[in-house]
Formats: structure tokens, sequence, C-alpha cells
């Protein structure tokens, strides 16, 4: 017993070194993952947050939310004109498509589910993208970068056709106003600039590489 204990210390040390080297490298490994440390600024919270500071605000007609600050205030100036919750949404959208282009634009799709109160029924729609006439389910060879970034990840956008839908049907459009009045708004944005938030800053600068690196955006 007397022989086999320094053994056995020798081989808990090394274990427990091991361990300890593996604690070590996970805790500094995986530290940005669990902090959010992801470039952003300020950082993802680690803690609950406290209640919002924002107001509380008390509409009588409608109200309207969006990620990007002015397509609230586009969507909203249409329901001023007795337009439709649907054609709002289009025109907030149009708006989105500029102010938020990280996430959405008219390169894309999206799906849509609508119900209207005076008459208890549901619309719903599928316009998202769709693979080209000539793609094969085999044309990416196994690489699965080609299906995110450069021309085979290209689908067909339906994003303008779904918007058109939508306006053009009988049960969703009010007749008080016209299709240039949704996507007028967001002409002038484009034509006067709009403020890049930081969030839309912080993903451009996570793409500044590859962004610079692109012929078609220099």
């Amino acid at each position: 017993f007397s022989i086999k204990r320094p053994r056995v210390l020798v081989v808990c040390s090394v274990v427990l070194l091991v361990l300890l080297a593996l604690a070590v490298g996970l805790y500094f490994g995986l530290r940005p993952t669990l902090d959010g440390d992801t470039g952003l600024n300020p950082r993802n919270p680690t803690s609950p947050l406290p209640p919002s500071d924002s107001p509380m605000g008390v509409f009588w007609d409608a109200s309207v939310a969006t990620n990007g600050y002015p397509c609230a205030i586009i969507g909203r100036d249409i329901l001023m004109k007795n337009g439709s919750a649907t054609e709002a949404a289009i025109a907030a959208l149009f708006c989105e498509g500029v102010a938020c282009p990280q996430s959405m634009g008219l390169g894309g799709g999206f799906f849509m589910t609508i119900y209207k109160r005076s008459t208890g029924k549901v619309y719903t729609l599928d316009s998202r993208e769709v693979a080209p006439a000539a793609a094969t389910e085999d044309m990416f060879h196994g690489d699965s970068n080609l299906s995110q970034r450069g021309g085979l990840a290209v689908a067909v956008p339906s994003e303008l056709k779904g918007y058109q839908a939508l306006f053009d049907h009988p049960e969703l459009r009010s007749g008080n106003v016209d299709w240039r009045d949704l996507i007028e708004p967001t002409i002038k944005l484009c034509e006067e600039g709009l403020e890049v938030t930081p969030y839309l800053a912080n993903v451009l600068q996570s793409q500044e590489e590859s962004i610079k690196n692109r012929k078609t955006l220099g």
C-alpha cells in the first residue's frame, strides 16, 4: 500500500492539473459567447434589466411600432389618411428596408398574417424568396458556404410582389391611398439620407472587410 500510494498521488495530481487546464481553457475560450461580447456597444446584458424608462403611450385611434424610427411615422401618416392597417404596414416595410437593411429589403421576402376584426377573417401570405429555375439539389456540392455567400446563394426575391398583392387585395385595400403614397416617403428618405443607428453601425463595422472587398460597393 505504501508503494502504490505515491503513484496514486501522482496520477491524481496529473488528473487535477488536466482538469484545471481544461477549466481555464473553457472559461477564456467561451467567455466572449457567455458574456455576449460580440463587438456590440453597449454589450448584450448579462443580468435582468430594470423596467424600461420609455414613457407609456396612450393611443385613441391606432399606433405603429417599427424598428426604424422614421418608419413608424410613415406608417402612422398612412393611417391618418384613412388608409388601412395593411397599407400602413406596406409603407412602413418599404421604410424598414432602408432603415434596417441588415434585416430586410426588396431583395428578400416575407410572411404576413392579417386579422381583420370587422369580418373576423384571417389572411396569410407566403411571399418568401424562391430558388431560381435552374437551381438543383446538389449545386452546392456539399459546401454549405455556397448557400450563404456568392452568386449561388442568390434567390428570386418576392418582397415587392408580396406588397403589391396585399395592396391589390379588395378586402385589405381602403381605396383612400394610392400605391405611390406608400413608396414616396421612403424615396424621400433615400434622397435626403437618414441617421445610422448604433445597431446598424455595429452591423456594418462587423462586415467592414467584406464590404470593402466588394467592388460593387466601392
